[in-house]
């Protein structure tokens, strides 16, 4: 059975009103190494800030081990 550390739902980001992610379902399993590749400028770094709640998105949720992160403290 496949446990999941990090899920982003439906997420939704823009940067000066220009949207860069939409409706992004996004699933990091637990003792899994995952790369994200792609040319510059395609989103990899920001999906990995919206991952660790550098940024917020504008819609849908992330998940830390099915709590979510937005409520968390920093610590």
């Amino acid at each position: 059975m496949m446990e999941i550390m990090i899920r982003l739902e439906d997420v939704t980001y823009s940067y000066n009103r220009q949207p860069l992610i939409r409706g992004m379902d996004l699933n990091f399993e637990k003792g899994k190494i995952t790369t994200i590749v792609g040319p510059n400028g395609c989103g990899k770094s920001t999906v990995l800030k919206l991952s660790s709640r550098l940024l917020h998105p504008d819609k849908g949720k992330v998940f830390l081990e099915n709590k979510e992160i937005g409520g968390m403290k920093r610590k």
